[in-house]
């Protein structure tokens, strides 16, 4: 007889159906990790194919290094030499347009159409401007003139100290003359003036009268030199020094100063003379003579004292 929805079992008792086993996917074998120094050197291999990149030693890289550094050094010092060439070019070329500039306003704006002088006593104006304006092609250019005055002063004209140029207007010139500080002159054997300064220094030996210098009477000078002191003895220069000054100082006028073998001094005021003698208490003296002088208007001769000292203050008139 058949049945239906049957299930087999097992003839022997003692063994058990056994389930079928479901076999496991093996697990895979963790990758093992690669070696680093064999890393590194594969990639040394490709970048070295490659060309970026390098590994070098200390030693070597610090002399690539070095050199890119100089070599970086050498481009921007070849930059900034271009750069200040560039510079002084540019310089150059901006002195060249303003002097182009400057010499085409002297032709059209500088012409000299009228030259004054100023502060000349001892010289006329056409000795002044004939011996600062310089004759040549460009003497009615005013420009030129200035810039060559300033650049060589005037040293040519006697008595003269300085001679400066400056302008009115650009068409008007104007020459300032600066003469030089005369306190005296004297006059030598051979009919010459020796001028000096109120320190008695020769500044001048002409032949020239100069009026308003006071005459100095009797010197006897050796050798005069142009800058030289008045060799005529120290006791002599002081004392003829030493009077002007105080005759400035009671602005006493005198006419001449006299010596008499560079050992005894006379003063000429007008129709009075005043003998000092020798050169003991000279301020003392002219302080006196200060005070008599109001007292001898319209008269003449000659005031004595020679022999005035603290202790003999007598004070002789001879009426002439």
């Amino acid at each position: 007889m058949e049945y239906r929805n049957t299930i087999k079992l097992n003839n022997n008792p003692s063994e058990p159906p056994q389930p079928k086993k479901t076999e496991r996917p093996k697990k895979q074998d963790k990758q093992k990790k690669p070696d680093k120094s064999k890393k590194n050197e594969r990639k040394r291999d490709r970048n070295d194919k490659k060309g970026d990149i390098s590994y070098l030693d200390d030693d070597t890289f610090d002399d690539r290094v070095m050199d890119k550094s100089e070599t970086r050094g050498k481009s921007k010092g070849k930059r900034k030499r271009g750069s200040s060439l560039l510079k002084i070019v540019d310089i150059i070329l901006g002195l060249v347009i303003v002097a182009l500039i400057t010499f085409l306003l002297s032709i059209s704006v500088f012409q000299i159409r009228k030259v004054t002088v100023v502060g000349s006593k001892i010289w006329d104006e056409n000795t002044i401007k004939s011996q600062t304006i310089i004759q040549n092609d460009y003497k009615n250019n005013g420009l030129y003139q200035y810039f060559y005055r300033l650049i060589r002063p005037v040293k040519e004209i006697p008595f003269v100290e300085s001679a400066k140029l400056s302008f009115e207007t650009p068409s008007h010139l104007v020459i300032t003359v600066q003469e030089k500080k005369l306190l005296g002159r004297a006059q030598m054997s051979d009919g010459k003036y020796v001028y000096f300064n109120d320190d008695g220094v020769i500044k001048e030996i002409s032949d020239k009268l100069v009026d308003g210098v006071l005459p100095v009477n009797g010197l006897v000078i050796k050798k005069p030199k142009p800058n030289d002191k008045l060799a005529v003895g120290s006791d002599c220069l002081a004392t003829m020094l030493n009077i002007v000054k105080s005759l400035k100082k009671y602005n006493i006028k005198i006419d001449t100063l006299d010596f008499e073998n560079n050992a005894s001094v006379k003063v000429k005021i007008g129709t009075i003379t005043a003998d000092f003698g020798k050169f003991s208490y000279i301020n003392e003296k002219i302080m006196r003579l200060n005070i008599i002088l109001p007292k001898l208007v319209g008269k003449t001769g000659v005031l004595h004292m020679e022999n005035w000292t603290p202790d003999s203050t007598d004070i002789v008139f001879e009426i002439l």
